[in-house]
């Protein structure tokens, strides 16, 4: 590195290498899974992207990937009924036909923010 005194800000200072710091401590090979444990944030994004792309962890939809996580945080406060009817909704309906066509590739997997608004919208209904 041309700046060491940067990379040592960087790992004092940065929630990102708090992070990395975080799972190499475990001893465990890290996982998509022991990833998803995690609660979501843009940290966790930054470092799952930078692991998959130092080859660490293999690729994956991670647009789709990131819904369960995301919908566990929505449906947090909402009523066991309106959970009840969501997740099959949005796990055997909305993931399973994003991720057919991913396999596919006839078309892209629908956005995640496609997803997640019809997600919303279905709550909303509910409501």
């Amino acid at each position: 590195m041309d700046r060491p005194r940067s990379i040592l800000g960087w790992l004092k200072h940065s929630p990102n290498a708090a992070l990395f710091a975080r799972l190499a401590s475990t001893g465990e090979p890290i996982t998509h899974q022991q990833l998803d444990q995690l609660l979501p944030s843009r940290h966790l994004h930054y470092v799952r992207h930078t692991l998959v792309h130092l080859g660490v962890l293999s690729e994956r939809d991670e647009e789709l990937d990131r819904i369960p996580a995301w919908l566990d945080t929505i449906l947090a406060d909402r009523s066991a009924r309106h959970v009840q009817l969501i997740c099959p909704y949005v796990h055997w309906y909305l993931l399973r036909r994003a991720r057919r066509r991913a396999a596919q590739r006839r078309r892209p997997a629908e956005p995640g923010s496609f997803l997640r608004t019809r997600v919303l919208v279905a709550l909303e209904f509910l409501t």
